[in-house]
């Protein structure tokens, strides 16, 4: 006895995405013998993989500019081909490929790990790529490219926008603003001392809050004389120390 193969060609066009069902109504071997019927099912895959950035989210802000970003991917019909999941990063108008890709089976797809690259620093805008297509077997996978931006927080030094500051409304150095280390992800509290040592004021400066980082030279509605005052910086593990002059 001697087997055969049936070979099923369908057509590649006409077929709505789902599955299809394929019957063998009869048939006869060059013997004449009949060929039982048989049943088969495939399916029609026309939509690429679903891309989505979980972490971080698209324009968020993140305090460390090394991290694992996280990707879920997933596809309802075909699955994932994760040989052909490939991603890299553009700062500064260079590309960097990822220098490794780790998709943990996660539901209907996958959760993909992606490392930051070395050559990203405090301050870069950041530019995610990431390519990954679909586990066609007959037809041409179906591939889908996405990117998402971000931003690494700017981590400024224990400073001052302008020393001395003239408060005089004349719209040049009206204000000081005090600088500090993340001030984007980390509350303090600003404290202003005359030289004596002698507390003047205490503020509470939100994170992100950028208003609050400003002074005006006054103290309750009050202009203060021109001099050089203290001023501390301390909170969520930031503390500054230094002077300012007020000239007027």
């Amino acid at each position: 006895m001697q087997s055969d193969t049936f070979i099923i060609m369908p057509s590649y066009i006409g077929y709505d995405e789902g599955s299809v069902d394929i019957d063998l109504v009869c048939g006869n071997t060059a013997l004449g013998y009949s060929v039982p019927p048989h049943s088969w099912q495939f399916t029609v895959d026309l939509t690429a993989p679903n891309i989505d950035f979980q972490s971080p989210a698209l324009w968020e802000m993140v305090s460390n500019p090394q991290f694992n970003a996280i990707v879920q991917l997933s596809d309802n019909l075909a699955g994932i081909d994760t040989n052909l999941i490939s991603a890299y990063f553009i700062v500064r108008n260079d590309t960097f490929s990822a220098s490794s890709i780790d998709a943990e089976q996660f539901g209907i797809g996958y959760r993909v790990n992606i490392p930051t690259p070395s050559q990203i620093s405090a301050g870069d805008t950041v530019r995610l790529v990431l390519e990954c297509c679909d586990l066609a077997r007959i037809c041409p996978a179906n591939c889908r490219i996405d990117s998402l931006d971000f931003w690494v927080e700017p981590d400024f030094p224990c400073s001052l926008s302008t020393n001395p500051f003239t408060p005089n409304g004349d719209g040049f150095n009206d204000w000081v603003r005090f600088l500090y280390p993340k001030p984007f992800s980390h509350s303090v509290t600003l404290c202003i001392y005359d030289l004596g040592g002698k507390k003047l004021f205490c503020r509470e400066i939100p994170a992100g809050n950028l208003d609050a980082q400003l002074w005006d030279g006054n103290r309750r509605s009050k202009k203060m004389p021109a001099g050089t005052y203290i001023y501390t910086i301390d909170g969520d593990g930031i503390s500054c120390r230094g002077t300012v002059t007020l000239a007027r």
